[in-house]
This record gives structure tokens, C-alpha cells and sequence, in this order.
């Protein structure tokens, strides 16, 4: 493979990948903006985040182009798709997976892959089963994950008990258990965010009282 010009590219599930640029502007000139994109699951949307460095990337990870007006009209009927098939899920899922509640949804510009992050009463639900609530009406992959109160909170958005919005809706997207191995007498019920696990903020707070060494 021959070395090409690179962008770094965010996805809007979280994904980080370097792709090769076939648009005629630089990196620089698209950092901060959307983008279409090719993946190996087909056309989508990202936003460059910065320049790479040029060099070798596999095929089907690409920068295509700046939006047409073409692409927010596929967008926007997308959306309207991906509605309907997160209601035909939950309705499909009743009997079968206790609990099971959709907090997002989304079909990929290209059609071809269905994005949900979905929560239910068991543990542990096999993405299999969440994938074939969609297949008697729809034939894209799906990309299916469940989530946790943390994650629910930083999708739906709440709001505190200290007046602001909930550390991860609002800036925090990397999250350690705060106080963990720190203390073995049981959390005050003021420990606890909305969410119904540790606040984050209590994490920094422990990291305020060890020192600015700790790590």
C-alpha cells in the first residue's frame, strides 16, 4: 500500500480511526468539520479531528467528501428509519428480553449497519439476540451494545443533586471507579449519583486528599 494523505477521524459512537484523504481539501482545512466517510461496513458520517501523519492505510478507510445536501436528506430519512426500528424492536423484544429499553439508535449514512445501545434487566444479553429482533423487516448488521447507568446518563442527559448536569453527560467520557480498593467501610447514600453508581467527582476528590503525585 502506498502511503497517502492522512486525517484522524472521530466517529459518533466513539470510534478513533486514521483514513486517507480523497477529498480535495487538506486535514487542516477540515479539522473540527463533518465528513463522509467510507468504513468496511459502508458509507457513514465522522468529524476530523486532526491531521496523521501520511501513510499507509488499509482500504475502506476514507474521507469522501464535505456533506451534500443529498447526504442530509439520506440523514434525516435515517433518522426517521431508525425511529421506527427501535420501536419494532422494543415491541419485539417483550417476551423475550426482560427490561429491554433502546436510550439510542442510529442507521449509518450508507444504510448497511444499525448502531444501538440498549439496556435490560439481565446482565448480560447476547448481541445475537438483540440483532434478530430487527431481521424479519430489516437485512443491515447490527452494531448492538448495552449499557449501564453511567452510560444512560451521559445519553438521556440529568441533572445532579449538586445543580449542574451529571459529570459524564456534560465533559466526562473516561471513567474509573472512583475510591475503588481505597476503603472497605460501606459508601454513604450520598456517594451515589442519579445514575445509582459512585459520582465521579468523588474520584478527583480522592485524588485531591492523596497529594498531586497521585496517579
Amino acid at each position: 500500500m502506498k502511503e497517502a494523505r492522512c486525517a484522524i477521524v472521530d466517529m459518533p459512537e466513539g470510534g478513533r480511526y486514521t483514513m486517507r484523504l480523497e477529498t480535495p481539501e487538506d486535514a487542516e482545512e477540515l479539522a473540527g468539520r463533518e465528513v463522509v466517510t467510507l468504513l468496511d461496513y459502508g458509507i457513514d458520517t465522522g468529524r476530523v479531528v486532526s491531521p496523521a501523519p501520511p501513510q499507509a492505510v488499509p482500504p475502506g478507510f476514507a474521507v469522501l467528501r464535505i456533506p451534500s445536501a443529498a447526504d442530509l436528506r439520506t440523514r434525516a430519512a435515517n433518522e426517521t428509519e431508525a425511529a421506527a426500528a427501535a420501536a419494532f424492536m422494543e415491541k419485539n423484544a417483550a417476551g423475550k428480553i426482560a427490561g429491554f429499553r433502546i436510550f439510542s439508535i442510529r442507521l449509518a449514512l450508507g444504510r448497511r449497519r444499525f448502531f444501538v445501545r440498549f439496556a435490560a434487566a439481565p446482565a448480560r444479553v447476547n448481541r445475537e439476540r438483540v440483532a434478530a429482533l430487527l431481521r424479519p423487516r430489516w437485512e443491515a448488521s447490527v452494531d448492538a451494545r448495552q449499557i449501564g447507568p453511567r452510560e444512560q446518563a451521559e445519553i438521556c442527559g440529568c441533572i445532579g443533586d449538586c445543580g449542574r448536569v451529571c459529570c459524564r453527560a456534560s465533559w466526562m467520557k473516561k471513567i474509573r471507579v472512583p475510591g475503588a480498593g481505597h476503603s472497605a467501610k460501606p459508601a454513604a447514600a450520598a456517594s451515589f449519583g442519579v445514575c445509582g453508581g459512585r459520582k465521579c467527582c468523588m474520584d478527583f476528590e480522592l485524588l485531591r486528599q492523596k497529594g498531586p503525585d497521585a496517579k
